[in-house]
């Protein structure tokens, strides 16, 4: 998370997988999701990409950047 905040700048893609609960009943799913970080508001613990997704950081299971900080 530091190295994505240190580079923020250069909306950094970065591949997400995290836990989205289930609305209906108990439980819920991965899922996976790339896209360029647009901020990172730790206030409200959430990631928002670009596309306007936000994904609640204490969710995240894995974070890959696929080289995007070289």
């Amino acid at each position: 998370m530091q190295i994505i905040s240190e580079h923020i700048l250069e909306r950094p893609e970065v591949t997400f997988t995290y836990f989205v609960s289930d609305l209906k009943k108990s439980g819920g799913k991965y899922e996976t999701v790339t896209g360029k970080v647009k901020k990172i508001n730790y206030s409200n613990n959430v990631i928002i990409l670009e596309n306007g997704a936000e994904i609640y950081i204490p969710d995240i299971l894995e974070m890959d950047s696929a080289g995007s900080f070289e």
